[in-house]
């Protein structure tokens, strides 16, 4: 049965604008060549900060299209320091690898980025973990489209956090985050690992 997307999108903007009501909401196209035929209306939504302090925050749009014929979907989403354009990129290269890998990036998945996920940062891998920043409120969103949608966090980690991760599993690497109450949004916070 196919997904009616227009039911979908709808849902996911409202869930959105419900989470963020006081905050300026810019919607972006991804310009890579060939993203557009494999994910048609993907967009990122920039969530500029309402206070200081505050994250910016970067959130796909469409990448539940990867996997909405086995009748769920995900999207991801960045907390940043700093509204840089990279992060935009970042967002929708992990959509297309979750699409290029037919919904392949679940819980406890790692990322390698190639480069720094900052200026300044050692944090060259993410990790799609759920949205402990906001919780159940952004986790889940229903559609009424047959499926729901499920939000996953992209949390910035260094190389020996990935490996961490390899070897003992996310929780591992989760609870040494907790228990070091470490500052996601420093670029330069020190490696738990």
């Amino acid at each position: 049965m196919p997904v009616e997307a227009a039911l979908v999108r709808s849902s996911l903007f409202r869930h959105i604008d419900r989470l963020w009501q006081v905050n300026q909401k810019d919607l972006l196209p991804w310009q890579a060549p060939g993203a557009e035929a494999l994910l048609p209306r993907f967009r990122v939504a920039r969530i500029h900060p309402a206070n200081e302090g505050e994250p910016w925050v970067f959130l796909s749009t469409g990448a539940w299209e990867a996997t909405a014929d086995r009748g769920e979907g995900q999207e991801f989403f960045l907390l940043a320091p700093t509204q840089d354009e990279a992060h935009v990129d970042t967002v929708a290269a992990v959509a297309l690898a979750h699409r290029a890998g037919r919904g392949m990036l679940e819980l406890g998945s790692v990322v390698p980025l190639g480069q720094p996920w900052a200026a300044g940062s050692a944090c060259d891998h993410l990790l799609v973990t759920l949205p402990y920043p906001y919780g159940p409120n952004l986790e889940r969103v229903e559609t009424g489209a047959g499926f729901d949608l499920c939000f996953r966090w992209l949390l910035p980690i260094t190389a020996a956090e990935a490996a961490l991760v390899q070897a003992q599993g996310a929780e591992a690497l989760e609870a040494r985050l907790e228990a070091a109450r470490a500052d996601f949004l420093d670029p330069r916070r020190a490696s738990v690992a």
